[in-house]
């Protein structure tokens, strides 16, 4: 007769085995949640704005800064203030026609920096710096001039065409006057009146000899408005003294001023600056400084993060 043996107990089973540790353990380990979807746009945004300013640096060629400044040059007095041949020189001018006896030489030397008749005259001394500016437009190895290349141009081409505007034609004196404008700088130099004039361009010699040739250029202009208005007036006074019936004071009043003129004359056909003279010459860096990498990027990067920023905040808003 075999004993009697306790009865064994039930293997655990796989729910009992580890059960309540594997529930505690899945319900102590906290669960990955997904990054806000305006966190990563604005990721996004920030990081393509960089890029961006990274393309921009390398596709813009760089450039030289050149600069020169000038100075009123010295003239001959008309007259100090409360003289009779000064007062006389103010009415001789606005019997001639001249209107405009406050505006002097070099300030008529800055407005002409950018006009037509400068621009002319500097196409026609200086063709090669002509060519110069329009870089773009210009083949050396062919010597002839082009159309702009590019998607661009070829875009403003097709709407120059639709819109029935003329197609495109060298540059001339109107254009090299417009890209003077464009391109030129003309800044105070502190409370003096000296100003310097900057210019930039990818060929650093190109830059320092524009900057040359307009000097010269504009006072040739104004030296010859100058001579012809002194021309005028002498010619004026002469029919005064000759056919007005004048006093004795009168008479040596215009006669003084006669000599001025005759003065300004022989002060036209002198050599040298006329209207304005070069307190520093052309000059230039041996390397290129437009645009400026170090301020470009902090833009850029400035820029690309308050966008970022931006853009995040309005996908969080939305939510």
């Amino acid at each position: 007769m075999q004993p009697d043996t306790p009865p064994q107990a039930p293997l655990p089973g796989p729910a009992a085995v580890g059960g309540p540790t594997q529930t505690r353990d899945a319900a102590e380990t906290p669960h990955r949640r997904p990054r806000p979807p305006g966190v990563v746009a604005g990721v996004v945004v920030a990081l393509l704005g960089i890029a961006a300013t990274l393309a921009w640096l390398h596709l813009v060629p760089a450039r030289y800064a050149a600069w020169m400044v000038v100075a009123p040059a010295a003239t001959l007095p008309t007259g100090a203030d409360g003289d009779t041949a000064g007062r006389a020189l103010s009415l001789a001018a606005v019997l001639a026609g001249g209107d405009d006896a406050d505006v002097t030489d070099f300030q008529r030397f800055l407005q002409l920096l950018t006009s037509v008749e400068v621009a002319g005259r500097l196409a026609d001394a200086r063709p090669d710096l002509v060519q110069g500016l329009f870089d773009d437009q210009w083949d050396a190895a062919a010597d002839a001039w082009h159309p702009p290349q590019g998607w661009s141009a070829r875009l403003v081409a097709a709407l120059r065409h639709w819109f029935g505007a003329p197609d495109w034609q060298p540059p001339d004196a109107e254009d090299l006057a417009e890209r003077l404008d464009r391109d030129l700088v003309v800044e105070r130099v502190g409370a003096t009146a000296m100003r310097r004039i900057s210019l930039a361009h990818a060929d650093r010699e190109v830059a320092l000899e524009v900057l040359a040739a307009l000097h010269a250029a504009a006072n040739d202009v104004v030296r010859g408005q100058a001579a012809r208005g002194a021309a005028d007036r002498i010619a004026f006074l002469n029919r005064q003294l000759t056919e007005m019936p004048l006093a004795a004071e009168q008479r040596a009043a215009l006669a003084r001023l006669l000599d001025q003129q005759e003065v300004q004359i022989m002060l036209t056909a002198a050599g040298g600056p006329y209207a304005a003279d070069l307190v520093e010459r052309p000059s230039a860096l041996d390397r290129p400084t437009v645009p400026n990498p170090l301020l470009v990027l902090a833009a850029g990067l400035a820029v690309s993060l308050v966008a970022g920023i931006a853009v995040a905040g309005l996908l969080r808003g939305r939510r």
